[in-house]
C-alpha cells in the first residue's frame, strides 16, 4: 500500500516509519492516523520485520493531533456527538495497533511528542530520546480529554510522580 503522510524504509529487518508532514510538525491528521494504524496492521503476518522504528521527519517527533486538519474541524462544526466519537475510537485503534505489533518498537523522538504522540511513544517497547526532545501531554492544561487509553502506559513506565508532572506540565 502506498502512504501519502507516512514514509517506510525497511533494511535487514528493521522497519522504519517516518511521519512525513514537517511543514505542520508532523501534526496527527485524521489521514495520518489512518495511515500508522494501515502500516502497523500490515506487519502483523511479517516474519522478516524484527524491529520498527517510529520517527518524525523534520523538527518534531509530533506535536501531537492536528487541530487545524479539515476533516477534525468539519466534525467539531457538526457537533456531531457519532463522529466525534469515531475520532476518540479511531485515537485508541491507533495505540491499540501500536501495542499489538508482534515486533519491537522504538519511538525515536526528537523535538515534541506531545498529547496524541507522547501517547504513541508510551505504546512503544522502546523509547531513545535527543537531548532536546520534550514528551508531554498538554489536554489536560487545554481542558481535553486525553481518552486514548495511554495515560497508564505512561504511569507504568515513569511511575505516578513523573507521569502526573508530564500531566500538568
Amino acid at each position: 500500500m502506498g502512504y501519502k503522510l507516512l514514509t517506510i524504509a525497511s533494511d535487514d529487518g528493521i522497519a522504519s516509519l517516518s511521519f512525513n508532514r514537517p511543514e505542520s510538525g508532523n501534526a496527527l491528521s485524521v489521514e495520518l492516523m489512518q495511515e500508522i494504524i494501515a502500516a502497523c496492521n500490515s506487519y502483523k503476518y511479517d516474519t522478516d520485520t524484527r524491529v520498527i522504528v517510529f520517527r518524525g521527519e523534520g523538527a518534531h517527533f509530533s506535536v501531537g493531533a492536528d487541530l487545524k486538519d479539515p476533516v477534525r474541524q468539519q466534525q467539531i462544526d457538526e457537533k456531531d456527538l457519532n463522529q466525534s466519537y469515531r475520532r476518540t475510537q479511531l485515537g485508541r485503534e491507533l495505540i491499540e495497533s501500536v501495542l499489538n505489533i508482534n515486533q519491537i518498537t522504538i519511538a525515536a523522538v526528537h523535538g515534541a511528542a506531545a498529547g496524541g504522540a507522547a501517547c504513541i511513544v508510551s505504546a512503544c517497547d522502546f523509547r531513545i530520546g535527543s537531548a532536546d526532545c520534550i514528551i508531554g501531554y498538554p489536554e489536560v492544561k487545554l481542558g481535553m480529554n486525553l481518552s486514548w487509553g495511554a495515560l497508564p502506559l505512561c504511569y507504568n513506565l515513569v511511575g505516578p510522580a513523573k507521569a502526573k508532572r508530564m500531566v500538568i506540565g
